[in-house]
């Protein structure tokens, strides 16, 4: 019995730490996800709201602090300019390797999607389609998003290895406490084993002598009480004792109920 309960306390325990890692792990990766989602969108408005012409500056050796007008270049961020007719204009950013069919392709998807902020999940890009207050011309800015997988694959893989870690800290942890905890309900029980067994044997010396007293009066029928009356106030005193230890015994059960 003790076993079986030590067991489901430690079942129990490592099912409420396992919960609360799961929400704390999954908050953290939750707000992650859109801190860097909230980042790209921010780096797309910057960069569809310069000029086409305009070029990133050239920073200096130690240079620490960035104008926040150039913010978007820190994200790999390229910008399209659709003409009237809807076909490529031109593309500002650096290190591109799309053609223009490619380039058509990457339009035309963002632009059947019917939103102005989404993502193109075949090409690992995030893109940003103006709404006429980021200057003129239709643009769409594009964000390569990468390296936000990365690092969000790079955190789910380091909150599983901290998670199994700490599940099997609060394993060994659980082992002890629950050990620690059933300790004084173990002594009980081992008591209480102790006291049935006692009870037990104190019960059976009576009850065998009723048992023996009884057989000798069956034994002997024809005889009258009187010729027996030895064997009978034995019994009456073995009954007496019985009924002592029973009103005992149930003494002691009402004071432990009235302790609880």
């Amino acid at each position: 019995m003790i076993q079986k309960l030590r067991k489901k306390f430690v079942l129990v325990n490592m099912l409420l730490v396992s919960v609360v890692l799961l929400v704390v792990f999954g908050a953290v990766c939750f707000s992650s996800y859109h801190r860097l989602r909230r980042g790209c969108l921010d780096a797309l408005h910057q960069a569809i709201s310069r000029p086409m012409d305009d070029k990133p500056p050239r920073l200096e050796l130690g240079e620490v602090k960035r104008p926040p007008q150039w913010q978007a270049e820190m994200a790999p961020v390229f910008v399209v300019e659709l003409s009237g007719d809807g076909s490529v204009a031109s593309v500002r950013g650096q290190n591109i390797a799309v053609d223009t069919d490619g380039m058509e392709t990457l339009v035309n998807t963002a632009l059947a999607q019917g939103q102005n902020f989404g993502l193109l999940h075949g090409y690992g890009l995030r893109y940003l389609v103006s709404d006429g207050r980021d200057g003129p011309g239709t643009r769409i800015a594009f964000a390569d998003i990468s390296g936000q997988r990365a690092a969000m694959v790079s955190l789910a893989a380091t909150s599983l290895v901290v998670g199994l870690c700490a599940l099997a800290a609060f394993f060994v942890i659980g082992l002890y406490l629950a050990k620690w905890a059933l300790r004084p309900v173990e002594r009980a029980w081992e008591r209480q084993r102790q006291f049935v067994a006692d009870a037990s044997h104190e019960l059976k010396t009576p009850l065998t002598v009723i048992l023996a007293n009884t057989g000798i009066l069956l034994s002997h029928r024809e005889d009258t009480i009187n010729a027996q009356r030895q064997w009978v106030e034995n019994t009456k005193e073995e009954a007496g004792r019985m009924k002592t230890l029973v009103d005992e015994l149930l003494f002691l059960a009402r004071a432990d109920t009235a302790h609880t």
